[in-house]
């Protein structure tokens, strides 16, 4: 069997290089790029927290889907196209759920729909799509869970909950419009383990427990859950990584550090529950030290001709237009507005007339479109957004949203 994601052939139910669920090949269109064939894959792909093995690229700066305003952006997008192929074409079917026959029903309460979608019942997962539930609804389900026990490293927002409960089993509910999204898993198991003496390994301490399980291990990087971990142990760690050098380019929050040190080894850590924290090392980046070398050597040359160097201040207003909004993130917001319109047209287009060969060559276009949007959103890294670029990307989500609510009616 061939992996949809990386291309490695391997038998069972996941991939041991990138960890993606086994499933049937989708056809692909040989006259499409590359480019857009990746990004298909990617917009077809259901919005899920999936750990991947094998080895990832480095991540110097913090990964852009924590960033609250993209993970709103991503929300919005994902039920656009669920809501458009799904909720007046036909081809996502509610169905009646036995919950008699769900295998971990004893974790969790009882919802209190039964129809909705099921896509994983077994017994390492539940996750399940549910129709017709009220915010009333919602709120009681999760108060049911928070009486199960689901309370250990609890954290709740406007339209999610996650938890642990004692035993080990995560749970993640969140409401949207008025369908319930459930997801169950069992406990991560986790064995003994020795610590990297590799080269990746000897940059950091190794952390109190020898309890944990990898995702891969290289010489040169690798990826580790380490358990019995509690939150108080995983600052002292990050601190100690800090100790070891790792503070180049540092972006920290409660749950989550990364950094780089000086030879531009990448460090990545995050406290993931239930006693659990992740670190994740990946070696230097050839290809951007070369970039960092050029850079440093033309500064250089700027130096020796007399030019004046930018301050940093000069640096920022260059970057800020004349309503205060800063050119990478106006250009990523721009990027994604004309992206959901072609969304929105290329959807108008298949509800007349669904039958209609020629719109495959739209999709192509519309894939295409979704490529930049992407490489907008991702070579914009700035932080937090001012008071002028909150009030354009909350005009910009207004437009999106009226432009789903029409095309999906």
């Amino acid at each position: 069997m061939k992996c949809n994601q990386c291309g490695t052939e391997y038998e069972g139910k996941f991939c041991p290089e990138c960890g993606a669920k086994a499933e049937a090949e989708s056809p692909v269109n040989p006259s499409q790029t590359q480019e857009q064939q990746s990004a298909q894959q990617q917009a077809a792909s259901p919005v899920f927290n999936v750990k991947p093995a094998g080895k990832r690229a480095k991540k110097p700066k913090k990964p852009i889907y924590k960033r609250w305003w993209f993970i709103l952006i991503v929300i919005v997008f994902a039920l656009g196209i669920f809501a458009s192929f799904t909720g007046n074409r036909g081809e996502r079917t509610s169905e009646k759920i036995d919950w008699s026959e769900i295998v971990l029903k004893d974790v969790v309460p009882e919802p209190p729909s039964k129809k909705g979608t099921l896509y994983e019942n077994s017994d390492e997962e539940l996750r399940v799509d549910l129709d017709k539930v009220t915010d009333s609804q919602y709120n009681a389900y999760m108060n049911d869970c928070i009486d199960m026990g689901f309370t250990v490293d609890a954290d709740k927002t406007s339209f999610s909950y996650e938890a642990y409960n004692a035993d080990g089993y995560s749970l993640e509910i969140k409401h949207y419009s008025d369908s319930l999204n459930l997801t169950v898993n069992v406990p991560m198991e986790l064995g003994t383990i020795t610590w990297p003496t590799g080269t990746a390994g000897k940059l950091l301490p190794a952390p109190k427990s020898t309890t944990g399980k990898f995702d891969y291990e290289y010489d040169d990087h690798f990826s580790v859950y380490i358990g019995d971990t509690s939150k108080s142990d995983y600052d002292e760690y990050v601190t100690a990584c800090a100790d070891k050098g790792f503070t180049v380019d540092y972006e920290k929050e409660e749950k989550y550090y990364s950094a780089n040190n000086a030879e531009g080894y990448s460090l990545s850590l995050s406290y993931e529950g239930n006693n659990i924290m992740q670190v994740q090392i990946d070696e230097p980046d050839e290809e951007e030290k070369e970039t960092e070398t050029s850079q440093a050597e033309e500064k250089a040359s700027t130096k020796e001709s007399g030019e004046p160097d930018k301050t940093p201040d000069d640096a920022d207003d260059s970057a800020v237009d004349a309503d205060g909004l800063r050119t990478d993130f106006k250009e990523a917001m721009d990027s994604y507005e004309t992206f959901m319109d072609e969304y929105c047209e290329f959807m108008k287009k298949y509800s007349d007339n669904p039958d209609d060969a020629g719109l495959l060559s739209d999709y192509a276009a519309y894939m295409a479109k979704y490529a930049d949007f992407a490489k907008k959103f991702g070579e914009w890294e700035s932080e937090d957004m001012n008071d002028a670029e909150l009030d354009y990307y909350l005009k910009v989500q207004t437009r999106v949203n009226q432009k789903l609510l029409e095309v999906s009616q």
